[in-house]
């Protein structure tokens, strides 16, 4: 098994965004940029999990809708797949929330076993009752 190639001088970003909308623009504006999206659930408190992490920005809804307003600036930077590009927290149900690093091949992996083991109908209406903070919701709904 291959170690992830993880680091704490990497480029994070908290995500702390209530709008399913704006938060699907932040996550993938920044795994696309090449940063790490850091998942947290809407709170006014960054979770314990995320104390240890240097953040090189933290994004509200505010903060999106001004980026969104202003920006004009668009390209990619696809990194190795072995990369970490998103970090969640764990639910903490038996302890203290943890980080847990997905690479994009764990998360692109995930997706492809989702879609050989559900059958979602082509003009299906779902409801989304998970958060996109947990690693069901990135996979099965936005993604």
């Amino acid at each position: 098994m291959r170690a992830f190639l993880f680091s704490f001088s990497e480029k994070y970003v908290l995500l702390n965004i209530k709008d399913k909308y704006l938060f699907s623009v932040a996550y993938f504006a920044t795994v696309l940029s090449g940063n790490i999206a850091c998942l947290q659930p809407f709170s006014s408190k960054k979770l314990s999990c995320f104390e240890e992490f240097n953040f090189i920005c933290e994004l509200d809804d505010s903060t999106v809708e001004e980026i969104l307003e202003t920006s004009n600036s668009s390209g990619a930077i696809f990194r190795e797949n072995e990369y970490i590009s998103t970090v969640l927290c764990s639910s903490g149900t038996t302890a203290t929330p943890k980080a847990v690093a997905l690479s994009q091949k764990n998360i692109i992996l995930d997706l492809i076993a989702g879609m050989e083991k559900y059958q979602f109908a082509d003009n299906g209406v779902y409801v989304n009752i998970i958060p996109y903070t947990h690693a069901f919701g990135i996979v099965c709904d936005l993604l």
